[in-house]
């Protein structure tokens, strides 16, 4: 995979190089998808929880940095947010939204949610805990 470079909504820089060694949750989302919105909160608990460990929260949205710049004042989302991520979303074949991975220290893919689930949160909670070991 060549670089990714990713540049959240607050113009800071990302790269997949620069997030080694930690445990990198990605969501693959975007504001008119319902599931998605709905799963926000309990992904901002799973951020919570993980806090002050290696593991770095990013939600990559298909919007467009203004459209979120506006969902976001009434919408509390703590990943760190990156907008435009259509290309990223067909790089990574994301197959239905939302989507949940789950990138071990050495950045390979562990985790993708298969489907909408009640129990994904206890799920990527488990993958994380496994990986931060």
């Amino acid at each position: 995979m060549t670089e990714l470079i990713l540049e959240d909504i607050e113009g800071n820089s990302h790269t997949l190089e620069s997030l080694k060694g930690k445990v990198v949750v990605i969501n693959f989302w975007f504001i008119n998808c319902k599931p998605c919105v709905a799963e926000i909160p309990d992904l901002n608990k799973l951020k919570a929880k993980f806090n002050n460990k290696d593991a770095v929260f990013v939600a990559i949205a298909l919007d467009s940095k203004p459209s979120l710049d506006k969902f976001l004042e009434t919408h509390e989302f703590n990943f760190t947010v990156i907008p435009k991520g259509r290309e990223l979303a067909e790089r990574f074949k994301i197959p239905h939204y939302p989507y949940n991975v789950v990138l071990d220290k050495t950045s390979k893919m562990h985790y993708v949610s298969d489907v909408l689930s009640l129990s994904i949160l206890n799920r990527l909670k488990r993958k994380i805990n496994g990986l931060l070991k």
